[in-house]
């Protein structure tokens, strides 16, 4: 089993959604677009389509971590539905941010004397 933290696996994952979503915007410019629009809350909807691809893409079955069970069910923030989850949200954010600062820079070049 591969050793790393749960903010190393969090970051591993990051970067490998971060290039897989900038293929999708030349790929899938429409399915990029339905990401950023995506509420906060409603991000768990990508975690059986976008989490899995995230899970296989970086191996995250590979890596071990601490299991916290409850009932029988592993709450572990380093459970590899969680980490990929975490990753989608860190990703979302970034890229919503980025989509702020590029509106409001267009928005600013219309604004501006000609």
């Amino acid at each position: 089993m591969k050793q790393k933290t749960t903010e190393e696996k969090i970051e591993i994952c990051s970067e490998w959604l971060r290039d897989f979503l900038t293929r999708m915007t030349f790929d899938d410019p429409v399915y990029f677009n339905q990401f950023i629009k995506t509420s906060e809350d409603d991000l768990i909807l990508y975690h059986s389509t976008l989490g899995m691809a995230v899970r296989n893409g970086v191996a995250l079955w590979e890596y071990s971590w601490e299991k916290n069970l409850i009932d029988g069910v592993d709450h572990s923030d380093g459970h590899p539905d969680q980490v990929s989850f975490a990753a989608i949200q860190r990703v979302h954010d970034e890229f919503v941010g980025m989509a702020k600062v590029a509106s409001d820079w267009v928005e600013s070049l219309q604004d501006r004397p000609k």
